[in-house]
């Protein structure tokens, strides 16, 4: 690769170091943290899709994509807030069906809206056209950037 995109690379890393700078992932939300904002709300998806009243610990992992410990321990943590409750399997022990609380429903469906009003306000300032621009682009980016990383693992 030549020089001929030195000042686009520039400008590139400094977008991508903005967003970096912004830690978002340190933000906490209703006095939670991401990482159990991201659980709540996957086990509300998970419940939604699903007839009965709980969702497992395997169900929330293979969803979000992470081992069941880290979900166990975030379970642990949700439930000392009051945010789920769990219910242990009499036949089998090794397994919990997990449900929002009121407390939890409430929080998901705050957040819910809190990322609703950031995305429309978002809209709004891009306009319709450069927003279903933006989308585009960022999934090219995020195709482009998942099939690089499968490359380096090969």
């Amino acid at each position: 690769m030549g020089n001929e995109h030195q000042d686009e690379i520039k400008l590139l890393m400094h977008s991508f170091e903005k967003f970096a700078r912004l830690d978002w992932h340190k933000h906490t939300m209703f006095g939670l943290k991401p990482s159990e904002i991201k659980v709540l709300l996957t086990i509300k998806q998970l419940l939604s899709a699903k007839e009965n009243n709980g969702v497992t610990v395997s169900e929330i992992s293979n969803r979000l994509a992470v081992t069941s410990p880290t979900v166990t321990q975030i379970i642990k943590r949700l439930q000392d807030t009051g945010c789920i409750e769990k219910t242990v399997d009499s036949q089998d022990r090794r397994i919990a069906s997990i449900r929002l609380t009121e407390k939890g429903l409430l929080i998901t469906k705050r957040v819910g809206e809190q990322f609703a009003a950031l995305f429309t306000g978002l809209i709004a300032k891009l306009g319709q056209d450069r927003s279903n621009h933006l989308i585009d682009l960022l999934n090219q980016v995020y195709d482009y950037l998942d099939k690089v990383n499968k490359e380096l693992l090969d």
